[in-house]
């Protein structure tokens, strides 16, 4: 089946618009985005020009990119895998990914902090966002659908699918980097799944009257704080050591 990714080719996202720029290795180089291609600099002055390369960083953080950058072409046909080593200042070409039915472009595709992944919103076809293993290249699927995943975490450790059948209506999570996949069930016609930025996972639960928020714990599926409130639409958040919620 055809697939195709739009992702808008602008390069602003979280670099300025007027200098596209993104820190990797956790700030000791820097990946710039010009009219011929890309540049990866260092913080001890080496730079490697990537000619005719588009940096897909997804308006995603990238800091955490500390092994390995991808890139694409103008056309989004391919993604080149490029591993980093921060300590000597070089950058090494690496593994080149034909995407065949998959189109890429940087404002919606990213590597995974891992850099084991990559995560790409799905325009065209059924929704959510799809994953591909980069050592093959194949999709990582979900259990109820071909490709596609309701939505992947920040940072692309976890993907949500929503899981209808005869003993069980919910949302399965499933951790990338160990397998773990906890499920939650839906309580409500409306549950909207969002991730927190340090494992975990909320469910604002809308019913006829009220909507409540549950966090939970995704390494153990605990339910950490109950709010009779939605959480703010957009803003990262997180659960502090006292137990609170804490919001950008």
């Amino acid at each position: 089946m055809k697939k195709s990714l739009i992702l808008c080719a602008a390069l602003a996202g979280p670099a300025m618009a007027d200098t596209p720029r993104w820190p990797a290795c956790d700030g000791a180089c820097t990946v710039t985005q010009g009219a011929d291609g890309a540049t990866v600099t260092f913080q001890g002055g080496s730079e490697t020009p990537l000619p005719d390369l588009l940096f897909l960083h997804g308006q995603q953080p990238t800091a955490c990119l500390t092994d390995a950058l991808a890139f694409t072409n103008a056309d989004g046909t391919m993604v080149q895998m490029y591993a980093l080593d921060a300590e000597s200042g070089t950058i090494t070409p690496a593994k080149k990914l034909d995407m065949g039915d998959v189109t890429v472009f940087p404002d919606s595709a990213y590597l995974s902090c891992d850099g084991q992944r990559l995560v790409a919103q799905d325009v065209y076809g059924n929704g959510g966002e799809v994953v591909l293993a980069i050592h093959d290249g194949t999709y990582i699927a979900p259990s109820a659908d071909d490709t596609n995943w309701l939505m992947v975490a920040r940072g692309g450790r976890y993907g949500v699918e929503a899981v209808f059948s005869d003993t069980f209506n919910g949302y399965r999570v499933v951790d990338f980097e160990t397998g773990a996949d906890p499920q939650f069930e839906a309580l409500h016609e409306i549950d909207q799944p969002v991730f927190g930025e340090n494992g975990e996972f909320a469910l604002i639960r809308h019913s006829a009257d009220t909507v409540t928020t549950d966090i939970y714990r995704l390494s153990d599926g605990t339910l950490l704080l109950s709010l009779d409130k939605a959480l703010e639409g957009g803003r990262p958040f997180t659960i502090n050591a006292q137990g609170q919620l804490a919001q950008e």
